[in-house]
Formats: structure tokens, sequence, C-alpha cells
């Protein structure tokens, strides 16, 4: 049966009306929930310290994956040490250049799920900002702390757009992700700002690490760049304020004429290696550069000069 005109003009404006009404309500649903989740916690929270930090980890976050799986997370010393320093009053900029393989990307995964689900210290509304090389390096981070938080029982809300995505915990508190070979820039406040693999970004990216550093002036923030030592001019500048009050920067590195076969050297340059290797795995390393050596081939770079 065919409609007549005027039927067919009601149906017509019931359904942009109908649209609106299930518009509304999910608009009042988002506030409601935003309402809830933005109220300040009943008690007082004090500000995390870096034993605070360490003690939360140890006490509530499991390795997920690995050798170590199933044991509680811990920070070594060195990674304590480093924390400690960079999270001093006074210091607005902190640099850690290290090797590769020495647990950067969990130590930052750990310190931003204390900051995001520690009931006594989260801070209401705390952000923070995350600038990795590209987007796959983010969401490795990104799953790396989904991952921690799922095997510790932990709550935290994952959303992967827009990419790279970003972590939400308690009260508001919310780590963004961004890619350097994406973002330009970043316009909210942050408390503090990591740039992963900071030695590697070139002259190209100096607009966003001035742009994510300068997210830090409204809150009284800090930025850490953390990264092998590359030749990043960025970080470079960073390296050579290091006298200055509120910079911190600490290199681990071998001297350069250190010999492929000397423990110190490989310990200066790796203080993680203690506690990833065996002595025995440790052991057959240095041999096996002893080795090369002997051969006349040539001396891997990176390996010892610096940190690779």
């Amino acid at each position: 049966m065919a409609l007549t005109p005027a039927e067919r003009q009601r149906r017509y404006m019931a359904k942009p009306e109908a649209r609106s009404k299930a518009n509304a309500r999910r608009r009042q649903r988002r506030a409601e929930a935003k309402a809830v989740d933005r109220q300040p916690p009943a008690k007082a929270h004090r500000k995390p310290t870096v034993r605070r930090v360490v003690q939360w980890l140890r006490r509530e976050i499991i390795v997920p994956s690995g050798l170590r799986r199933g044991l509680p997370f811990d920070l070594r010393g060195w990674q304590e040490d480093w924390l400690t320093a960079a999270m001093a009053d006074g210091i607005r900029e902190a640099g850690l250049s290290v090797a590769r393989k020495n647990a950067k990307s969990s130590s930052i995964a750990g310190l931003l799920l204390a900051h995001l689900l520690d009931e006594d210290t989260v801070q209401p509304l705390w952000r923070a900002i995350v600038v990795s090389l590209t987007g796959r390096h983010a969401s490795e981070l990104r799953d790396q702390m989904d991952d921690m938080a799922r095997a510790s029982g932990k709550a935290i809300v994952v959303k992967r757009t827009p990419y790279p995505g970003s972590v939400e915990g308690l009260h508001g508190a919310r780590v963004d992700f961004l890619a350097a070979d994406k973002a330009s820039g970043h316009s909210v406040g942050a408390d503090l700002v990591i740039i992963d693999e900071a030695g590697l970004l070139d002259e190209s990216k100096r607009g966003l690490w001035n742009a994510v550093a300068t997210c830090t002036s409204a809150r009284d923030g800090r930025l850490f760049a953390i990264s092998v030592r590359g030749d990043g001019p960025m970080f470079s500048e960073l390296a050579a304020r290091a006298d200055l009050p509120s910079v911190h920067w600490q290199e681990f590195a071998a001297p350069m004429d250190a010999d492929l076969d000397d423990e110190r050297a490989w310990h200066a340059a790796n203080p993680g290696i203690a506690f990833r290797l065996l002595p025995a795995e440790a052991g057959g390393l240095w041999r096996q550069q002893s080795e090369t050596r002997a051969q006349g081939a040539k001396r891997p770079e990176g390996i010892l000069k610096g940190n690779p």
C-alpha cells in the first residue's frame, strides 16, 4: 500500500528526531561517566616518590613474559638511582643514554602504570605523553603496559584510536602515545613527557620535541629522554646542558679504547647485563667477541664504544 505524501513526510521527520534523542542520551551517559571519573579521590593522595613506585611495582605488578615470567616486577638498583635523580625537586629535564636490551621499555611501562594505578598516590587527571619513533614502537609500549596490567589483575582502559592510542587509569589519569614519524605536536598539558629513543630523532623532529617539551610548562612537569646514544641533535644538546641545576644526565658507556673481552667494559655499557643473562651466557658473549677479534674480523661498531 502506497504511502501518502503526508505519511512519508511524518516518517522522514521522525527519523532525525529519533536520532537526535539517541544522540542526546549518549551524550548524557558520557557526561555522567566523565563526572564520576573526574571526581577527586575521597582521601588526600601523597605525591608519588621513587621508593613508593618501586615498592608498589614489586608488590602489585607481575612480569608477564620472559625468563622472569610470573615473578614480581622489580626495578634494578641502577634504574632506581636514575629515577631518584630524575624525579628530584627542581629537575625539569632528565636524560638516560644506555645500550639496547637494558629494560628501558619495561621500566617506562612500570613507571607509567604506577602513576595510573597506585590508589594511594595517583593524581586526579594526571597526564603523560610518550613519544616513540614510529606508531609500531608506540603500540608495542602501549601493549606492554596492557600485558603487565592483565598479568597482575589490574584494570586499565586501552584505546587504540586515534592511533597509536592511549591508556587510562584511576581518576582520569591518562597516557597518550605519539608517533614521531607522524605527529607534529601536542596541545594538551602534561605532567610527564617521555621521549623514547630520543637519540635517534633527527633535526626534522625538533619542532615535535619543542612542542611536547612546552606541554610540561603549564603543569610544572618534567621531560625524560631515554635512548641509545645515537646522533640526534636534541639528545646531544640535552647532554650538553647536564651542568644546569634543572637537568639530570646519565650515560652508561664503555671507554673508547676498551677491549672486546673486557668484562668490566661490558658492564659499564650494559648495567642490566647481570640481570638479563646468566653468568655462562655473559661469558659466552665475551668469548665470542674475543674470538672474533682474534680472527682479525672487523670490530662491531658500537658494541663497546659508547653504547649501541
